[in-house]
Formats: C-alpha cells, structure tokens, sequence
C-alpha cells in the first residue's frame, strides 16, 4: 500500500510539474531567473535572480536517475526590499533535473529550468558528425571540424556555449583558395596543462599589412607567444581585454603564406576556449597606382581547445 501512495505522489508530482510549466507566463520569466553555475552528475549549484520585492517564493527541485524520478527537493527563497539572487547546492546523483519556481502562497509558477536539451554538429551537407546532450544553459563541447576537400574549416556557425534549447550547429568552410585567410589552429588539452596554438596566413595572399586582434576566453589564461616566424611582426598582449594584437606592414604586396605568430595558454576550466581572430584592417597596394591603398578581402578562422 506504501508503494502505490508514494508512486500517485510522484506521479502527481510529475503532473503538476508539467502543469506548472505550462503555465508559466512571460511576465514572470522576465522577473524571474534561474541559472545554473555548476552542473556534474553528482552535483549542481544554481541560483534564483528575482527583480520583485516581498515575494516569498519556491524553488521545486525534481531529480531524475535512469529516467525515473528519484528525488524532490523544496528550497525557500524570501525576496529583500533590492532585486536579488538566492544560490542553493544539491548534492546527490542524477541524470537529469528540473527546477521550478513557485509562490510559497498562491504556488503560481514564476519561472522553470528544464533539464537536458540536445546539440547536434553537423556537416556542410548537413549530416549529423556530433550530437550532445546536455544540461540547459550549459557549454556543448565541439567535435573536431569535419575535413572538407579544397575548403578550410571557419567556424561553427552557431554558438554553443549557455545552451538553453535543442540546437542545430553547422560547420561554415570557405574555399582554400579564397584570398587571405587567417587561420588559427584548434587544440585539446588537460586542465592545468600548457597548449601551444598558431596562427598563419594561407589562400591567395595578396597584402602588404594588417593589424588584427587574438581573442581568448576565460578559461585560458596567457604564458607567453614566439613571434619570430614568417613575418617581422609586432604582436602586444593586452592582459585585462583578454586579446592579442598583430601587426604587419611592408612597402609592397607579398603572395606568400606562412605561420604568423605561435601563442602558449595554460588551459583553466574545463570546457571549450574559443580562439577568434579579428582583422582590423587587411590592406594592399593598386598595383596601377602604389600610392593607393585599398581594403583586402580576407576571411578570419577561428580555433578551439578542448579542456578535459
């Protein structure tokens, strides 16, 4: 008899869950927030951003293991007089989660977190070459781009980083012939680890200067770059905008290629780093008039580490 009361409960659990769901309004998602800082399988920290005052609210933690539910939790959240935000940790193991926040008095529903959602990498034609699932508002972590005969790699043409729905992300290419293509090369690496990257010029170069920026993302901290390669280059690296900047110039069009600048991170957090280079200005010389200048067509690829 035990049994069957706590497998109704659970089930009305369940259906009061998705009602509440439903019925969340637009309204109160924009005075509502909840958002996940840490999320492992044994363990999650998330907090409730509110922009009301002297709202008592709910947050309804409802735990999945194997597909069933296995646990529920309450945690009450009291509003101050200023917008604020509550975090809470849950500790227990899971597979998947949703979170609901509910007025303590009225159990209306004031905004949701829905467990797992799925992101999918694919190809140039569209075939499926990764598929990840995910907690909401997580980071996916990248496959390694798909080789694309007589095309370079340029980037995944949709973000993949605090994922929040069920999302398609296609590999962008460029022809390899396409002129002056700044490349940077993507890496793997243990947190804690030192990783080396490139960036080089290739295609159909044809430029006498250009001054672009390296940015890298948090979980990435800068050891140092080696700038004696192909190019006489000047290269500064500005610790607080998280970027490196490159310069180049000469008196006349060059057509070769080469590798450009080699960069050393020490990798942080794990996840993925995005490497993105940002031309400024790509320039040549009118080979009619060496006195005009003129704007460079060129395309910018960037790179990734994957931190494990």
């Amino acid at each position: 008899m035990r049994k069957v009361i706590h497998t109704l409960l659970r089930i009305a659990f369940v259906s009061a869950f998705i009602f509440l769901a439903l019925a969340v309004s637009a309204a109160a998602e924009e005075a509502y927030k909840i958002a996940v800082s840490e999320c492992t399988p044994e363990r999650i920290v998330y907090s409730v951003t509110s922009e009301e005052t002297g709202v008592r609210a709910t947050a309804i933690t409802a735990t999945y293991l194997g597909g069933r539910l296995c646990e529920t939790k309450t945690d009450g959240f009291i509003t101050d007089e200023e917008p604020h935000t509550a975090s809470q940790t849950l500790s227990l193991p899971y597979d998947n989660i949703k979170i609901m926040l509910v007025d303590s008095e009225t159990n209306v529903p004031l905004c949701g977190y829905a467990g797992k959602v799925t992101v999918r990498f694919t190809d140039h034609t569209g075939q499926t070459v990764f598929e990840q699932n995910i907690f909401s508002g997580q980071t996916a972590i990248p496959p390694s781009p798909p080789e694309r005969d007589g095309f370079v790699f340029v980037k995944w043409g949709a973000d993949y980083k605090n994922v929040f729905e069920d999302t398609v992300i296609p590999a962008i290419y460029t022809e390899d012939a396409a002129a002056n293509i700044f490349t940077v090369s993507s890496a793997s690496a243990e947190a804690g680890d030192e990783v080396r990257v490139t960036v080089k010029l290739s295609g159909t170069v044809n430029l006498c200067a250009f001054d672009l920026r390296l940015r890298y993302d948090d979980e990435l901290e800068f050891v140092s770059m080696n700038t004696a390669l192909s190019f006489d280059l000047l290269a500064n690296h500005a610790a607080d905008k998280k970027y490196i900047r490159l310069n180049f110039q000469t008196t006349s069009n060059i057509n070769e290629g080469g590798d450009i600048i080699e960069v050393v991170f020490r990798a942080k957090n794990k996840g993925a780093a995005s490497l993105k280079p940002e031309p400024v200005s790509v320039i040549y010389i009118d080979p009619a008039d060496s006195t005009v200048l003129s704007k460079a067509d060129h395309t910018a690829c960037e790179g990734v580490i994957v931190i494990r």
